[in-house]
């Protein structure tokens, strides 16, 4: 009975509104917050970094690589006018793995 209690109540705090973000994160949210009469353009691109986090007991393993400087994917992706841009988060297991995106509305030449 004491087990069917506590698998209850892990249960409920993993599903509950209180521990959202913990197992899985998926958001979109503005990177740039000054949009005043801007438009959002005719070509959209991405690019992002990866880490990968486990933590131990007295070392941190942690392995990041790409970039998501603005200004880089914009570059690499052609963007010669920039009109917006969001940030996309995904994370799995209190974050052991992130990806963070940058997404850039804007014109190519």
């Amino acid at each position: 009975m004491a087990i069917n209690n506590i698998l209850l109540f892990v249960s409920c705090l993993l599903l509950s509104s209180c521990a959202r973000g913990l197992l899985y994160t998926n958001t979109i949210t503005p990177a740039c917050t000054d949009m005043r009469g801007s438009t959002i353009g005719a070509a959209t691109v991405s690019g992002g970094s990866y880490k990968i986090e486990v933590p131990t007991g007295r070392i941190d393993l942690t392995a990041e690589w790409d970039s998501r400087a603005i200004a880089e994917v914009a570059k690499r992706n052609g963007i010669t006018k920039i009109h917006a841009c969001d940030k996309k988060t995904f994370s799995i297991l209190l974050g052991i793995f992130r990806k963070d995106e940058i997404i850039i509305y804007g014109e190519k030449l």
